[in-house]
Protein backbone atom coordinates (compact mmCIF):
# COMPACT_ATOMS: atom_id res chain seq x y z
CA UNK A 1 0.00 0.00 0.00
CA UNK A 2 2.84 2.30 0.84
CA UNK A 3 4.17 1.59 -2.85
CA UNK A 4 1.32 3.02 -4.12
CA UNK A 5 1.27 6.10 -2.93
CA UNK A 6 4.34 6.94 -3.46
CA UNK A 7 3.83 6.45 -7.06
CA UNK A 8 0.80 8.23 -7.10
CA UNK A 9 2.98 11.50 -6.00
CA UNK A 10 5.53 11.63 -8.31
CA UNK A 11 4.24 13.72 -10.71
CA UNK A 12 5.48 13.81 -14.60
CA UNK A 13 8.53 13.64 -16.24
CA UNK A 14 10.71 15.54 -18.21
CA UNK A 15 9.48 13.63 -21.41
CA UNK A 16 6.15 14.06 -20.76
CA UNK A 17 6.79 17.82 -20.32
CA UNK A 18 8.24 18.67 -23.41
CA UNK A 19 5.41 16.90 -25.14
CA UNK A 20 2.92 18.83 -23.91
CA UNK A 21 4.86 21.86 -24.64
CA UNK A 22 5.31 20.77 -27.85
CA UNK A 23 2.13 19.87 -28.93
CA UNK A 24 0.76 23.22 -27.13
CA UNK A 25 2.98 25.11 -29.74
CA UNK A 26 1.76 23.69 -32.51
CA UNK A 27 -1.66 24.65 -31.43
CA UNK A 28 -0.45 27.46 -30.95
CA UNK A 29 0.91 28.52 -33.79
CA UNK A 30 -1.95 27.53 -36.09
CA UNK A 31 -4.14 29.76 -34.15
CA UNK A 32 -2.09 32.40 -34.24
CA UNK A 33 -2.95 33.60 -37.81
CA UNK A 34 -6.93 32.66 -37.31
CA UNK A 35 -6.36 35.47 -34.24
CA UNK A 36 -4.54 37.97 -36.05
CA UNK A 37 -7.05 38.14 -38.87
CA UNK A 38 -10.00 38.08 -36.42
CA UNK A 39 -8.40 41.17 -34.35
CA UNK A 40 -7.83 43.14 -37.61
CA UNK A 41 -11.75 42.45 -38.92
CA UNK A 42 -12.46 43.44 -35.40
CA UNK A 43 -10.84 46.90 -35.24
CA UNK A 44 -12.11 47.19 -39.17
CA UNK A 45 -15.92 46.96 -38.00
CA UNK A 46 -15.54 49.27 -35.00
CA UNK A 47 -13.77 51.97 -37.18
CA UNK A 48 -16.81 51.74 -39.50
CA UNK A 49 -19.59 51.48 -36.54
CA UNK A 50 -17.75 54.26 -35.00
CA UNK A 51 -18.24 56.70 -38.26
CA UNK A 52 -21.25 55.39 -38.87
CA UNK A 53 -22.29 56.42 -35.11
CA UNK A 54 -20.66 59.59 -35.67
CA UNK A 55 -22.26 60.55 -38.64
CA UNK A 56 -26.07 59.67 -37.09
CA UNK A 57 -24.58 61.66 -34.21
CA UNK A 58 -23.87 64.49 -36.84
CA UNK A 59 -27.00 64.27 -38.36
CA UNK A 60 -29.37 64.16 -34.80
CA UNK A 61 -27.48 67.40 -34.01
CA UNK A 62 -28.15 69.27 -36.99
CA UNK A 63 -32.13 68.61 -35.92
CA UNK A 64 -31.18 69.14 -32.36
CA UNK A 65 -29.71 73.06 -32.98
CA UNK A 66 -32.09 73.37 -35.65
CA UNK A 67 -28.79 74.37 -37.64
CA UNK A 68 -26.19 73.65 -40.32
CA UNK A 69 -23.75 70.41 -39.47
CA UNK A 70 -20.93 70.38 -41.51
CA UNK A 71 -18.68 67.06 -41.25
CA UNK A 72 -14.91 67.99 -42.31
CA UNK A 73 -12.51 64.83 -43.62
CA UNK A 74 -8.85 65.71 -44.18
CA UNK A 75 -6.09 63.85 -45.31
CA UNK A 76 -2.37 64.74 -44.45
CA UNK A 77 0.49 63.88 -46.80
CA UNK A 78 1.83 61.00 -44.67
CA UNK A 79 -0.95 58.75 -44.56
CA UNK A 80 -2.98 60.38 -41.41
CA UNK A 81 -6.35 61.34 -41.49
CA UNK A 82 -8.74 62.78 -38.96
CA UNK A 83 -12.41 64.34 -39.12
CA UNK A 84 -14.56 66.39 -37.25
CA UNK A 85 -17.93 68.21 -37.07
CA UNK A 86 -19.27 71.77 -35.77
CA UNK A 87 -22.14 73.95 -36.56
CA UNK A 88 -22.40 76.28 -39.96
CA UNK A 89 -18.81 75.80 -41.04
CA UNK A 90 -15.99 73.46 -41.83
CA UNK A 91 -13.33 72.71 -39.32
CA UNK A 92 -10.06 71.89 -38.80
CA UNK A 93 -9.76 68.50 -37.25
CA UNK A 94 -5.42 68.79 -37.40
CA UNK A 95 -5.97 72.10 -34.38
CA UNK A 96 -7.26 71.45 -31.30
CA UNK A 97 -10.62 72.40 -30.06
CA UNK A 98 -11.29 73.65 -33.56
CA UNK A 99 -14.76 71.56 -34.05
CA UNK A 100 -16.72 71.89 -31.22
CA UNK A 101 -20.17 71.85 -30.54
CA UNK A 102 -21.60 72.37 -27.02
CA UNK A 103 -18.15 72.65 -26.03
CA UNK A 104 -17.38 69.14 -26.61
CA UNK A 105 -14.37 68.35 -28.97
CA UNK A 106 -16.15 66.59 -31.73
CA UNK A 107 -12.75 64.91 -34.02
CA UNK A 108 -11.46 61.32 -34.46
CA UNK A 109 -8.13 60.84 -35.56
CA UNK A 110 -6.03 58.16 -37.04
CA UNK A 111 -4.39 57.47 -34.12
CA UNK A 112 -7.22 55.93 -32.60
CA UNK A 113 -8.00 53.25 -35.17
CA UNK A 114 -4.07 52.02 -35.87
CA UNK A 115 -3.95 50.02 -38.88
CA UNK A 116 -6.97 51.40 -40.15
CA UNK A 117 -7.18 53.76 -43.18
CA UNK A 118 -10.44 56.34 -44.03
CA UNK A 119 -10.49 57.60 -48.12
CA UNK A 120 -13.68 59.79 -48.28
CA UNK A 121 -15.61 59.98 -51.47
CA UNK A 122 -16.77 63.32 -51.42
CA UNK A 123 -17.22 66.42 -53.40
CA UNK A 124 -14.94 68.95 -51.06
CA UNK A 125 -14.67 66.35 -48.34
CA UNK A 126 -17.71 67.47 -46.51
CA UNK A 127 -20.85 66.17 -45.37
CA UNK A 128 -23.50 68.92 -44.85
CA UNK A 129 -26.70 67.85 -42.76
CA UNK A 130 -29.18 70.50 -43.10
CA UNK A 131 -32.21 70.52 -40.61
CA UNK A 132 -34.55 72.27 -42.46
CA UNK A 133 -34.38 70.30 -45.27
CA UNK A 134 -33.50 67.02 -43.73
CA UNK A 135 -30.76 66.53 -46.54
CA UNK A 136 -27.33 66.02 -46.10
CA UNK A 137 -24.42 65.72 -49.05
CA UNK A 138 -24.63 62.72 -50.36
CA UNK A 139 -21.30 60.59 -50.61
CA UNK A 140 -19.06 57.67 -49.32
CA UNK A 141 -16.28 57.05 -47.17
CA UNK A 142 -14.53 53.55 -47.23
CA UNK A 143 -12.86 52.46 -43.86
CA UNK A 144 -9.94 49.74 -44.99
CA UNK A 145 -7.50 47.41 -42.84
CA UNK A 146 -4.35 46.64 -43.49
CA UNK A 147 -4.85 43.58 -45.22
CA UNK A 148 -7.25 45.43 -47.75
CA UNK A 149 -10.41 44.20 -46.89
CA UNK A 150 -13.20 47.36 -46.78
CA UNK A 151 -16.47 48.44 -45.47
CA UNK A 152 -18.20 51.60 -46.74
CA UNK A 153 -20.22 54.06 -45.30
CA UNK A 154 -22.82 55.22 -47.35
CA UNK A 155 -24.83 59.06 -46.65
CA UNK A 156 -27.92 59.22 -49.23
CA UNK A 157 -29.00 62.54 -50.28
CA UNK A 158 -32.35 62.06 -48.22
CA UNK A 159 -30.18 61.53 -44.73
CA UNK A 160 -29.49 57.61 -44.66
CA UNK A 161 -26.78 56.30 -43.83
CA UNK A 162 -25.73 52.62 -43.87
CA UNK A 163 -23.11 50.30 -43.93
CA UNK A 164 -21.57 47.47 -46.69
CA UNK A 165 -19.03 45.77 -47.81
CA UNK A 166 -17.59 45.79 -51.29
CA UNK A 167 -17.02 42.30 -51.77
CA UNK A 168 -19.89 41.15 -50.44
CA UNK A 169 -20.75 39.91 -47.31
CA UNK A 170 -17.75 41.36 -45.28
CA UNK A 171 -18.29 40.68 -41.26
CA UNK A 172 -22.06 39.98 -42.28
CA UNK A 173 -22.93 43.21 -43.71
CA UNK A 174 -24.93 43.32 -47.77
CA UNK A 175 -22.57 43.79 -50.86
CA UNK A 176 -22.47 47.45 -51.90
Amino acid sequence: MRQRDRRAGRGITLVECLVGLAVLAILLSAALPAYTGWRESTRLRGAADRLHSDLRLAQSEAHRQLSNVVVSFRRTADGRWCYGWRLETSCDCEQLQHCVIDGAERVVRSDDWPGIDLAPGIAGNTLIFNPRRSTVTAGNITVMGASGDQLRVVVSGIGRIRQCAPSGGLLGLPKC
